[in-house]
């Protein structure tokens, strides 16, 4: 456990046990109680609470306990076989596990057992992706109804321009840089709102039910990749919205308007 997890700052010793915060809420267990567990031989063996540790994955807050390796052999009834190794990066765990095949051990990366949890996450992100595509899109189309409003409004000023000699190409570069002036300064605004949000959910985070979601808070992470993804999504369907007005005002008749 100290191995494992350096950042739950615990002190293993003999006949102590660490309880996960779940765990030892349902148990009703404090600092310092006796707990007693059955060893594999029907052996009451006594062990001591020592405190409490919260990684805030539900799953394991609610079902692990820490003790020392004597009291796991005493409890098991035989020698620990198995190891746990804690990677730098955590994503190598496959690649070092392939590594290790064919040796003595047996490795099985944390993806593996942890697979239903990361095919929930996976799903939750494409349902999110969608919903984004889908908010996205009604503000590119949110952009295009501006502009073909502004285009109509403006259709005598459009006709007077080329009356006096404006060319179709001058004409949509007005409203091609209106378009682009907006989705730019949506982008900046949504990032500035997006990354301030985040800052504020990651230094408070929001308490979540474990029982529901296994995770106890929400996990929150910037990438810039993320924001570059969005960014540029969000450009390319403001671009493509402002294409509408766009034609619509090269259409534009002068003879016809100012008749």
């Amino acid at each position: 456990g100290e191995a494992l997890y350096p950042g739950l700052g615990l002190g293993l010793e003999p006949g102590g046990i660490y309880l996960g915060s779940a765990l030892q809420q349902s148990l009703g267990a404090f600092v310092g109680d006796r707990l007693y567990a059955m060893s594999a031989t029907q052996e009451r063996v006594e062990l001591r609470v020592l405190g409490a540790f919260r990684t805030g994955n539900y799953l394991l807050d609610s079902a692990y306990a820490f003790v020392d390796l004597k009291t796991v052999e005493r409890l098991s009834g035989i020698r620990a076989q198995g190891y746990q190794v804690r990677l730098k990066d955590p994503w190598r765990a496959k690649e070092i596990g392939v590594a290790l095949a064919g040796t003595r051990f047996f490795p099985q990366a944390w993806q593996d057992t942890q697979r239903t949890l990361l095919e929930q996450l996976s799903l939750q992100k494409r349902v999110l992706g969608i919903l984004i595509f889908l908010i996205v899109a009604v503000a590119a189309l949110g952009v295009a109804n501006l502009l073909v409003l502004k285009v109509v409004e403006k259709t005598p000023e459009i006709a007077l321009l080329r009356a006096m000699g404006a060319s179709r190409l001058t004409v949509g570069m007005v409203f091609a840089l209106e378009g682009v002036f907006l989705g730019i300064g949506g982008v900046l605004l949504g990032n500035l709102l997006g990354y301030l949000l985040c800052l504020y959910l990651s230094l408070r985070p929001v308490d979540l039910p474990g029982e529901l979601y296994f995770l106890t808070h929400l996990p929150v992470e910037m990438r810039l990749s993320d924001f570059l993804l969005v960014s540029g999504a969000s450009l390319a369907a403001t671009f493509l919205s402002a294409l509408l007005p766009l034609f619509r005002a090269l259409r534009v008749q002068p003879g016809v308007v100012l008749r």
